[in-house]
């Protein structure tokens, strides 16, 4: 008889919670990326129309440039990180219900969410599409905290089985 812990309900519970916010704030992100698409057409637009004469010196003009290529990066990443945000949210809460309930599908795919979740996370902040400040590094606690909990040789047991209730 598989027993749950108060560690694995709490980690199922907060999986839950982390997969619906997570889900909210991709969900945001991916609708708030078709305004930004907007800003951005406006802006290209006001440096298409301003002259090279308005501009006092060649670093002003550099500046504008630079400013061109930053948004251009950032346009390139938000969307996907919106979609692959939500994807990784909607496994996350599947791996919620999966933990409480006692699947065995909750430790392989706890595992690997772990794995495909920092590996994004931090292609996100290597690549920095946008500016990531020294606190973004906090967000790889939850699936580091997973990846450790799952591990256990009392977790693995609980939820793959011991060789002996196997081989019985």
């Amino acid at each position: 008889m598989k027993k749950r812990t108060s560690w694995m309900t709490a980690i199922g519970s907060l999986s839950i919670f982390c997969g619906v916010l997570g889900l909210l704030l991709s969900s945001a992100i991916v609708f708030s990326s078709i305004q930004f698409e907007r800003s951005i057409k406006a802006v290209e637009s006001s440096l298409d129309q301003t002259s090279e004469r308005e501009f006092m010196n060649e670093r002003m003009m550099d500046a504008a440039s630079g400013t061109r290529d930053e948004l251009e990066t950032a346009r390139s990443m938000i969307l996907p990180d919106g979609l692959v945000s939500i994807g990784l949210s909607v496994w996350l809460i599947y791996l919620g219900i999966a933990t409480l309930r006692m699947w065995r599908s909750a430790w392989w795919g706890s595992l690997l969410w772990s794995i495909v979740s920092l590996g994004w996370l931090i292609l996100m902040i290597g690549t920095e599409p946008v500016q990531f400040g020294a606190m973004s590094w906090f967000i790889l606690i939850y699936p580091v905290t997973l990846m450790m909990s799952f591990v256990q040789s009392g977790w693995r047991a609980a939820y793959l089985g011991s060789p002996r209730e196997t081989t019985g």
